[in-house]
C-alpha cells in the first residue's frame, strides 16, 4: 500500500478514531494501538520472494542491512523503496 492510498482510505475516517493494526491470523482483541508513524529518508530494500507454490511475498528491510535468511539470487529480486512505518511499539523500537 502507498501512502496515497492509505491517505485515500482515511479520507472517510473520524479524524478522532483510534488506529489500530491486526495481524493477519490475529483475532480482533489481539489488536493494537498504533502509536508512531515514522516517515523515514532512508530508502529500504524490498525483496520479492518465490515461493514453493508459485506465489510471491515480499521482506522489507533497512537497505543497509545484510540480504535476509532464505534468499534466492536465481529466482527472487530486490529493489530500493521509501518506506512510511506504522508501530504499536514504543517510540525508537525500529533500530534497537
Amino acid at each position: 500500500m502507498t501512502v496515497r492510498e492509505l491517505i485515500e482510505r482515511l479520507l472517510a475516517a473520524d479524524p478522532n478514531a483510534v488506529i489500530l493494526h491486526l495481524e493477519p491470523h490475529d483475532d480482533a482483541s489481539d489488536a493494537q494501538e498504533v502509536h508512531e508513524v515514522m516517515c523515514l529518508r532512508e530508502e529500504w530494500t524490498c525483496e520479492r520472494r518465490q515461493t514453493n507454490n508459485g506465489t510471491t511475498i515480499d521482506v522489507n528491510r533497512p537497505a543497509r542491512h545484510v540480504l535476509t535468511l532464505g534468499w534466492n539470487a536465481k529466482a527472487d529480486a530486490q529493489k530500493a523503496e521509501r518506506v512510511v512505518v506504522l508501530s504499536s511499539g514504543r517510540p525508537g523500537a525500529l533500530y534497537d
